[in-house]
């Protein structure tokens, strides 16, 4: 299981009914240089009423975990909360402009999961 945080601003919240089971999803944008990031976060059990809080337009901080599950032959990869704190609301965040020097490989992250 791999652990790790990310800050973003959230897209999307929306609470989804599955069965028995209630998770709040939340799609946090993550902009790095030129590239910009989209991950979805489930909030479920504990955390449930956590993701509940969080609202489009906020600027959250995530921690969680990653984990796959095989069904039927195909592998599925969810990434869950565990914390989130908002760190702003209604952030909007100016892209800064590439440069000559900008190279991808230097725009993933080294120390972060996600």
């Amino acid at each position: 299981m791999l652990r790790g945080e990310v800050t973003g601003e959230v897209i999307s919240s929306d609470t989804q009914q599955r069965g028995n089971f209630t998770a709040h999803v939340v799609v946090l944008k993550e902009e790095k240089g030129r590239f910009t990031n989209h991950l979805a976060v489930e909030f479920f059990g504990k955390t449930l009423e956590l993701g509940q809080t969080i609202r489009v337009g906020d600027h959250v901080k995530v921690s969680g975990y990653a984990s796959s599950r095989e069904s039927k032959g195909r592998w599925y990869t969810s990434v869950n909360a565990t914390h989130a704190t908002i760190v702003g609301g209604k952030v909007k965040q100016s892209k800064p402009a590439p440069s000559e020097s900008d190279d991808p490989g230097d725009q993933l992250p080294d120390s972060e999961l996600f």
